[in-house]
């Protein structure tokens, strides 16, 4: 009997669940060492994917980084309400 496989909404559930007990170990280091981290575990997420040829790799790296540019609004405004003075 083979697993099943979970939906859309539950792996985005899992994935800010999984960024947000990431966020503090994150907190303070410099942003050229995030993008090297980043870059490297990008790299190992497709990697994972070698066996479907490069052309399918590709494709999820254009999808990666069409999600990556709608969610960069999003996380812009966070970090500007972050910065906001409370009142």
């Amino acid at each position: 009997m083979s697993e099943r496989r979970m939906t859309t909404a539950e792996q985005v559930d899992q994935a800010e669940q999984l960024f947000e007990a990431m966020r503090p170990m994150l907190a303070g280091y410099d942003p050229g060492v995030l993008c090297a981290v980043f870059t490297q575990a990008l790299a190992l997420w497709l990697a994972g994917h070698y066996k479907l040829g490069d052309d399918i790799m590709n494709r999820l790296l254009e999808r990666h980084v069409d999600i990556v540019r709608r969610l960069l609004p999003i996380e812009i405004s966070r970090l500007r309400e972050m910065e906001e003075p409370n009142e």
